[in-house]
């Protein structure tokens, strides 16, 4: 199954990804899950960017990753790092998601 929302290979810069596309497709990958998560299902979301991470550094687009979270007063932050061949330095997004929350009551 694919994802219809992922970065098409065919529209790469010279088949290779650039920080931009990875950056992109983090953001896609963890959008149905904002508001949605509980307490402890905050490994959900890090196992898909290891995943989608693993399969860059398998087709040798990346070279190395790192994912971790951090959960504060319902905000769950994922520290996400990767190196790119070509760069020296490696690039790192955060991502923040907010958990679910039953007594939050919207105000219209």
């Amino acid at each position: 199954m694919s994802n219809i929302n992922a970065t098409p290979v065919f529209k790469l810069r010279q088949g290779k990804p650039n920080d931009s596309d990875i950056k992109y497709d983090l953001i896609k990958i963890s959008e149905p899950y904002n508001g949605v998560l509980h307490d402890f299902s905050e490994k959900t979301v890090r196992n898909l960017f290891s995943q989608y991470l693993g399969d860059l550094k398998y087709a040798r687009l990346i070279s190395e990753y790192n994912v971790s979270n951090s959960t504060k007063n319902g905000i769950v932050t994922y520290d996400v790092s990767y190196k790119l061949p070509s760069s020296r330095s490696a690039s790192k997004h955060r991502i923040t998601l907010e958990t679910y929350n039953r007594y939050k009551q919207s105000r219209g």
